[in-house]
């Protein structure tokens, strides 16, 4: 599947993605019950990180939608969703994604997804 984004305008406004010793942290803002799953916008959050929109087709009841964020991140990234894991918001809308052991495909990948490719 190919997905593609509109970039932020603004790409040095806010940071989008965050390095740690842990591995990459992403700001998510879900959207659950949406018509369609698929990646939205960058929106700046009151926090002045970016967020990346995510539109899932589940409820938000009993970790679905978390799981289908996870699955499109999986698969947009090309990485194992065994990598990935929701650290923080697993019960609100605004989430805050792990990529574990990050490679340099993994940040080329994240790349691609701020450039809007």
């Amino acid at each position: 599947m190919s997905w593609k984004l509109r970039p932020p305008p603004l790409m040095n406004e806010a940071p989008y993605f965050q390095n740690t010793s842990n591995g990459i942290l992403i700001k998510i803002k879900a959207s659950p019950g949406a018509s369609s799953l698929r990646l939205g916008d960058w929106i700046k959050d009151p926090d002045g990180w970016q967020r990346l929109k995510i539109y899932v087709t589940a409820p938000p009841e009993k970790g679905k939608a978390n799981q289908q964020i996870i699955k499109l991140l999986a698969g947009t990234l090309r990485i194992p969703s065994s990598r990935l894991e929701i650290i923080n918001g697993t019960s609100g809308s605004r989430k805050t994604l792990l990529i574990k052991r990050p490679t340099e495909n993994d940040l080329q990948a994240l790349l691609k997804i701020l450039k809007g490719d």
